[in-house]
């Protein structure tokens, strides 16, 4: 025979019982019809995005979801090398946040013509705004920089 134990005295009890015989206290169901309830509704609200009507996005040209974008979007970049053999590497940096940062950095890591590495190229700026774009110009003073590849971008 299951049992149950009131709420009010602890005291055990056969289930089904309608009232507690120490305290006097009426057993509830409640937390059974809770369960009821939830479960009801949990189907109640399956059934209904089943059922409900796809929508047309006929036409429209797909857009990438916010989630896909980074935060701090690298939109370009390229590099060149001037006269006195300083490798300079030209972008631009976009906010793609709701959130201004005060501080946003830019690293690339600097390679010659055999594929090796020979130094970095490092900028930063103070302040970019929701949406708004960084033109940057990181300047590598190693010689024999031929080529770039994104190290870092971190801001706060």
């Amino acid at each position: 025979m299951k049992t149950v134990t009131c709420r009010k005295c602890g005291h055990l009890l056969t289930a089904g019982t309608k009232f507690c015989a120490a305290c006097g206290k009426r057993s509830s169901s409640l937390p059974g019809l809770v369960f009821i309830i939830v479960v009801a509704l949990g189907m109640a609200l399956a059934l209904i995005g089943i059922h409900s009507p796809p929508t047309s996005n006929a036409g429209a040209l797909p857009q990438p979801s916010p989630s896909s974008l980074p935060n701090l979007e690298l939109v370009r970049s390229s590099g060149s090398v001037d006269a006195a053999g300083i490798m300079h590497i030209e972008g631009t940096l976009r906010n793609n946040t709701s959130r201004s940062y005060r501080y946003v950095a830019i690293s690339f890591d600097v390679y010659n013509e055999q594929g090796d590495k020979v130094g970095d190229a490092f900028t930063n700026v103070r302040g970019l705004d929701p949406g708004q774009t960084w033109a940057f110009d990181a300047l590598s003073f190693r010689p024999g920089g031929t080529r770039f590849r994104l190290g870092n971008v971190s801001g706060y």
